[in-house]
């Protein structure tokens, strides 16, 4: 045996399976390029068709007396030519795939209950939350020793299926709760444990496009949250609600909490001026003078005293 010969024995048993292990790599490699560059459904039946393929070329090649190189070959380069093909048919046919933006994070809504409240109620007695989206209920019960917790309903009739039900909350203690989306309407929130003093009307408004909502609350010269999360390169609504009658409030934020540099600040409304009772001028009338007056003057000396 020639030496070129023994080297061809002990180098091709070595180079043609790394050779095919190459092959594949690349292939698998361009095959998943074409499956991330469409949609869901269209990799799906791209993937599908490729099996296909690979199945009946098998098949093909395996009927075969003989299996060549050349055959081999021309099996991978027909597989690839499919997958290409179909995916350029479900971009065509589809759209590329579209890469899903930024998740929002859930809109804060902030509810209390302060120490009493299975007499008063809650603190708050309305809330808002956008429709169709989720929002995180932030439960505070400032109630020592008493449980209470927040369930929503579609109607104060139907509270016996709730369409929320929350954990019950022992205060002093903080919960959030996660509120799937609810779509557009008024709502029926309540505690399980006091229904009849704990209870409020829920609005469920569309949110503004191009912004999350946040919700504010203003009672007992106090805001019913500590912290704001805003989104960050867009546009945010804050919808705040005034709950102490007769006292102006308003929103500013500050880059320091030494209020320097301004970076937002709500419009204070006008405060609304007493109303003054109407004053009516009646005008004077002159008293007529009787003969007593007359007689008086007449007899009045007349020069100094």
């Amino acid at each position: 045996m020639s030496g070129r010969q023994s080297r061809e024995s002990i180098l091709l048993p070595v180079v043609i399976p790394l050779g095919i292990l190459v092959a594949i790599v690349a292939v698998l490699f361009l095959f998943s390029r074409i499956l991330l560059s469409t949609s869901h459904h269209a990799a799906t039946g791209v993937a599908l068709t490729v099996a296909a393929s690979v199945l009946g070329a098998a098949t093909f090649i395996a009927a075969r007396p003989r299996v060549t190189g050349s055959l081999l070959f021309s099996m991978v380069a027909g597989i690839a030519g499919v997958a290409m093909v179909a995916g350029g048919v479900a971009i065509a046919a589809i759209g590329p795939n579209q890469p899903e933006g930024p998740t929002a994070p859930p809109v804060t809504v902030n509810v209390s209950a302060s120490s009493g409240a299975a007499a008063k109620g809650f603190d708050q007695k309305s809330l808002s939350f956008p429709a169709g989206k989720p929002v995180k209920l932030v439960f505070a019960n400032h109630d020592a020793g008493t449980g209470h917790n927040v369930y929503i309903a579609a109607s104060k009739a139907d509270a016996s299926t709730p369409l929320f039900a929350g954990t019950t909350v022992t205060g002093p203690a903080t919960f959030p709760y996660t509120v799937h989306p609810l779509a557009a309407g008024t709502y029926y929130f309540f505690c399980n444990i006091h229904p009849t003093t704990m209870n409020g009307t829920l609005t469920v408004a569309p949110a503004p496009v191009g912004g999350g909502g946040i919700s504010v609350a203003a009672r007992n010269l106090a805001f019913d949250t500590a912290t704001l999360k805003l989104v960050g390169g867009r546009t945010n609504t804050i919808a705040f609600d005034n709950q102490d009658p007769g006292v102006q409030h308003n929103i500013g934020i500050y880059k320091q909490a030494a209020f320097s540099n301004e970076l937002f600040r709500a419009a204070r409304p006008a405060a609304r001026r007493p109303l003054r009772p109407r004053r009516h001028h009646h005008p004077r009338r002159r008293r007529r003078s009787t003969p007593a007056d007359r007689c008086g003057r007449a007899r009045r000396p007349r020069g100094r005293w």
